[in-house]
Order: C-alpha cells, then sequence, then structure tokens
C-alpha cells in the first residue's frame, strides 16, 4: 500500500477526499494545516502527496510545501487542487 500526504483544511473535503484515496489503495495521511504536513513529513515517507492550495486565511498555503515535499531524497509526486479556479 502507498502512503499519500493529503494536506485540506476543509474537513469534509478532506474525509471525503481521504475515503476515496483508502478505497483506491492508498494509505491516507490526512491533516489540515501546513503545521500538520511537516509534522507528518517528519515521521512518515510519503509516496505521493495532494496539497490544497488555500489552507484557511493561508492564500498559498500547499504550495509553500511543495519545495519540502519535492526535495526529499525520495522525490515524491506532488498534486495542486483547490476550489477556487
Amino acid at each position: 500500500m502507498r502512503n499519500l500526504l493529503l494536506v485540506e483544511d476543509e474537513e469534509d473535503a478532506r474525509e471525503l477526499l481521504a475515503r476515496g484515496l483508502e478505497r483506491a489503495g492508498f494509505r491516507c495521511g490526512a491533516v489540515g494545516d501546513v503545521v500538520a504536513a511537516r509534522a507528518a513529513l517528519a515521521e512518515t515517507v510519503f509516496d505521493v502527496a495532494v496539497l490544497d492550495v488555500v489552507l484557511g486565511e493561508d492564500q498559498h498555503g500547499g504550495l509553500t510545501l511543495l519545495p519540502e515535499i519535492t526535495g526529499r531524497a525520495e522525490k515524491p509526486p506532488a498534486v495542486v487542487i483547490t476550489a477556487f479556479a
């Protein structure tokens, strides 16, 4: 099973996405903000990350995590999502 980091601040969306991704065979580390994402990254090696751009009041929250995720030795791919298109 592949580890997936899901960063989404809207609880309902986070739960819905996590459930669907788990059904697709991923083990989800679902968190709601940048601080929790950094803590998860420190504890777990993720194979892929799904990041919401806007996290609460932080208009570029998920984007601030991109260098930290793609700069890791394992170089996981990252998918950026937003409801504000």
